[in-house]
């Protein structure tokens, strides 16, 4: 007996020490339609290992566009601006919802699959509590962002994106997000 309740204690202890990989800490539910924007480079991004876009929302003319960067190649304009118009259903969606600083990270790294993670350093979002600080690619590695306020350095090819370069001990990972792609490249879901 004595045996048994050790066990269950050591147990929920160990359990309390496992950290979530997927942030719930700034609200995430990005919906995204690939089937009608099938040359994107966000689309083009989920099937394609080594290929990733930041993505942020801006607001012109009072339509919204989802502006992208892609971590290597040229693209048209077309492909890089997608307008969400009324006359596809995009009305429907909150482009705010996409975390700290409204932006994401998304493609398919070479080991692990789609990923979504958010484009705020959470590093700099802990030393100075607020959301002003995103990541850009790194000129050097088009594989990995940098933050340009505390110059750390992030690679997505790792399963949690922790830093590369110019980190400190304690530091923390990208926030990561759950992300799902349905049917017949329908339908993008990066969400908490």
């Amino acid at each position: 007996m004595r045996r048994l309740a050790t066990f269950i204690v050591c147990a929920v202890l160990m359990g309390c020490d496992v950290v979530n990989k997927y942030s719930t800490r700034f609200y995430c539910d990005f919906v995204f339609q690939p089937n009608l924007f099938p040359s994107s480079a966000l689309t083009r991004s989920l099937g394609n290992p080594g290929d990733f876009v930041i993505v942020h929302p801006d607001i012109q003319q009072g339509v919204t566009h989802l502006l992208m960067t892609a971590n290597h190649g040229h693209w048209e304009k077309s492909d890089t601006d997608l307008i969400m118009r009324a006359a596809i259903n995009n009305e429907r969606y909150n482009y705010n919802a996409m975390g700290a600083a409204r932006g994401l990270i998304i493609g398919h790294s070479n080991s692990f699959g789609m990923k979504a993670f958010d484009r705020q350093c959470p590093n700099c979002l802990n030393d100075y509590g607020s959301p002003r600080y995103p990541l850009y690619w790194n000129p050097k590695n088009e594989q990995q962002v940098v933050c340009y306020k505390c110059k750390r350095i992030y690679s997505l090819e790792g399963d949690d994106a922790f830093p590369v370069a110019n980190g400190k001990k304690n530091d923390e990972p990208l926030m990561q997000y759950k992300i799902e792609l349905t049917g017949n490249n329908e339908l993008l879901r990066v969400h908490n």
